[in-house]
């Protein structure tokens, strides 16, 4: 059997996410376990702010880029970009 090749050796994921509008100091750290917003930890049952540390660990464990930007209305841009053998 012959090998495969990829086209490329890179791998974009890009999310928008709604949500309420968010300075980029704010931004800048949302990928700390447990921030979530302006409040470090809700009541409520929405999540206790641990995806984007998630993501930011798998990310770096990949020697890739993650990239978090406030959208105009609210919400976030979130983009990780990885790169090498494999992507």
């Amino acid at each position: 059997m012959g090998q495969y090749q990829r086209p490329s050796q890179e791998c974009d994921a890009r999310c928008r996410k709604p949500g309420e509008k968010l300075t980029p100091q704010l931004v800048s750290t949302l990928t700390e376990p447990f921030q979530r917003g302006t409040e470090r930890i809700r009541t409520d049952h929405a999540g206790v702010g641990l995806g984007l540390a998630i993501v930011k660990s798998i990310t770096q464990a990949h020697d890739g880029t993650l990239t978090i930007t406030p959208r105009t209305g609210g919400g976030l841009h979130v983009t990780v970009q990885l790169s090498g053998p494999g992507y």
